[in-house]
């Protein structure tokens, strides 16, 4: 396994930390659209099988973009101090 690579300036520092909390975001509305884009009435043309396993899909999409919300939550705190240990402003 190679080393990893580990940033040597602030602006790195800061560049990579805005990175994860912006792909932690897009991760989560990425889940959300996957929910609210699925068929889910028969109307839709979807059988009754079909509308069935929709909402099993839609329920553990729903329980993962739960999750993640409660990881960026938890995280969130964290990720505002890191950003004020380096003197930069933190995200939004």
């Amino acid at each position: 396994m190679a080393p990893v690579s580990r940033p040597y300036s602030r602006e790195q520092l800061i560049y990579l930390l805005t990175e994860a909390a912006e792909l932690e975001h897009n991760i989560l509305c990425s889940y959300l659209y996957s929910v609210f884009s699925l068929k889910s009435e028969l109307e839709e043309g979807l059988s009754g099988r079909e509308a069935e396993a929709v909402v099993q899909w839609r329920r553990v999409i729903l329980t993962v973009a739960a999750e993640e919300l409660r990881y960026l939550a938890k995280c969130f705190p964290r990720h505002r101090c890191r950003f004020s240990s380096i003197g930069s402003p933190h995200p939004k």
